[in-house]
């Protein structure tokens, strides 16, 4: 079908994509890019309130006409509108999950056409903002359901906050709001275009709080504005030679030893992450630089990749946890606390977590390939909590994260000082520790409860005084060097998309990953119950 608009785009990117050689789909980027950084620039001197507002609306549906052409853009608002309408009419903000459920037909019914018309085709296309606008809509649904809940409870109780929140984290009652925001308020958070292609989908009381802001955002901003420049400009690098994986039918490629074919997919998984680093970290800087996304204590909001500690990670969950920030804090504050908790013990049953992560696979589209590398995600994940219970890592610390100030690292630290010496008092908790700060929190909010199990949160205070030695050392790096290739291996199947690449890409490697996977958790969890019964044993020993 005609569209004048995307024929005037092609028109006037034509020189651009004749001097790089680049695709109309990469040059769209670049250009979108460019213009996200002059909004980022300008959009903080703006006079708070209408005028940040409108010029986000504006400058985000200009970047959709832009990159994806007028038909794409009606069908991003016939998203978002009936999705506001089921909000602001009061049964969304009742019943969330029917905002959810309805946003997640329609991205899927929009996948099922490219699935159709461009089947195993990369390619820049409306599905993109479209699943940015669903994790936007369904959290705006559960903000204004947590926000009722959360005033009901305060007038039961006589205008005092209870003892004993209702809401299960400490995030939900930081983002809770008890007033469905106007149509104009919405649209411009929607279209914000700094986040609208790429994320990070930031809350939306973070995007009012930099709305209304009357201050300027933190000068020492700049410098973390620097840092992520800099190094989305750095991974642009991939674009020079993007990855090719017609390599796996290569019969060359297939008689080399399992090892270096192994080792070979491994670096090709290494290289092709550089295209989602790029994108990200630039789209972290023009966050930072516009002031969007910090919530008074970090720069939560903004980041949606850690690449020096995912890339360093010796644990799947970190790996994990840094990995796409913004969507792992949509799955796991909008999918995976939202399920039902077992009525004696008060916790989530076991089974959120891998709905979980089904739930990615599905949010990412139609292709089998999506399922099955989100399964072997959460087998990777199984693997974790059982081997670092028995073998917890010494010394283990979680970072603090952007924008903390150094006066809040030193009272967590001298916080964490005190709690050492009381330590032989101590009763191991199943919340994180409080010397631990969550990896999604500031050191200076409230505590919020743990989704990890008991066994994953290891108390700081017993290992704050144990040396490091060789020892520790080889196991960090054997525990880097597993956690990198079994995710790579997952990766790989992600990276091909088509399920006969997926077949091959997995018999050339004799499916060793997930052959690695069917012998080490059954051993893990055989060596855990060994360990717990001789655990349980002592225990009763030294009772009687």
């Amino acid at each position: 079908m005609y569209d004048p608009i995307s024929e005037a785009v092609d028109q006037l990117i034509a020189p651009v994509k004749a001097y790089t050689g680049f695709s109309s789909d990469i040059t769209k980027s670049f250009v979108s890019f460019t213009f996200t950084f002059i909004f980022a620039f300008i959009w903080p001197h703006l006079k708070a309130g209408a005028q940040r507002h409108f010029s986000s609306l504006v400058s985000g549906v200009f970047m959709l006409l832009f990159s994806y052409g007028t038909y794409s853009t009606l069908a991003f608002l016939g998203l978002v509108i009936p999705s506001y309408i089921i909000i602001a009419c009061g049964f969304g903000q009742r019943h969330p999950l029917v905002v959810f459920a309805f946003n997640m037909v329609y991205l899927l019914t929009t996948f099922g056409y490219y699935y159709k018309t461009a089947y195993g085709v990369w390619q820049m296309d409306i599905t993109g903002p479209l699943m940015i606008a669903v994790q936007k809509c369904t959290s705006l649904a559960w903000n204004l359901f947590d926000g009722h809940r959360q005033s009901e409870s305060i007038k039961k109780n006589g205008g005092v906050p209870p003892e004993k929140p209702v809401l299960r984290t400490s995030h939900q009652r930081r983002v809770a709001i008890n007033e469905c925001p106007s149509f104009f308020k919405f649209i411009s958070w929607i279209f914000f275009p700094i986040s609208i292609s790429y994320g990070p989908s930031a809350e939306y009381s973070m995007y009012i709080s930099s709305v209304e802001r009357t201050t300027s955002p933190l000068k020492s901003r700049y410098k973390l504005f620097f840092e992520q420049l800099i190094l989305g400009i750095i991974c642009m690098v991939y674009f020079v030679k993007p990855t090719d994986t017609s390599f796996i039918y290569d019969e060359k490629f297939i008689q080399k030893p399992l090892i270096k074919k192994i080792l070979i997919i491994h670096i090709s998984m290494e290289w092709t992450r550089l295209k989602y680093y790029a994108a990200w970290s630039l789209t972290n800087a023009a966050m930072i630089l516009a002031g969007a996304g910090f919530d008074g204590h970090s720069w939560e909001g903004a980041i949606n990749c850690f690449i020096f500690r995912l890339e360093t990670a010796r644990r799947p969950r970190v790996f994990i946890a840094d990995w796409n920030c913004g969507t792992q804090r949509f799955l796991k504050y909008y999918i995976y606390v939202r399920g039902p908790t077992d009525k004696k013990t008060g916790q989530l049953h076991p089974f959120m977590q891998y709905t979980t992560f089904i739930v990615s696979a599905v949010w990412h589209g139609w292709y089998l390939a999506y399922s099955l590398h989100f399964s072997i995600l959460f087998l990777i994940n199984v693997i974790d909590r059982l081997y670092f219970s028995m073998f917890p890592i010494k010394n283990e610390k979680r970072p603090l994260l952007y924008g903390i100030k150094e006066t809040e690292k030193e009272l967590k630290e001298l916080e964490a000082k005190k709690k050492e010496k009381d330590a032989d008092a101590a009763t191991p908790s199943p919340l994180l520790p409080s010397s631990s700060p969550s990896p999604m929190y500031s050191p200076s909010m409230t505590s919020a409860p743990s989704l990890a199990t008991p066994a994953q949160t290891s108390t700081a205070t017993e290992a704050k005084n144990e040396k490091t030695g060789l020892f520790d050392v080889l196991r960090g790096i054997f525990d880097w060097m597993w956690t990198g290739l079994l995710f790579n291996y997952a990766a790989s199947t992600f990276a091909v998309l088509i399920w006969p690449d997926v077949l091959q890409i997995n018999r050339v490697v004799d499916w060793w990953g997930l052959k690695v996977i069917a012998v080490v958790i059954p051993v893990l969890m055989v060596m855990k119950t060994i360990k717990g019964k001789k655990q349980r044993k002592e225990k009763n020993s030294k009772e009687l």
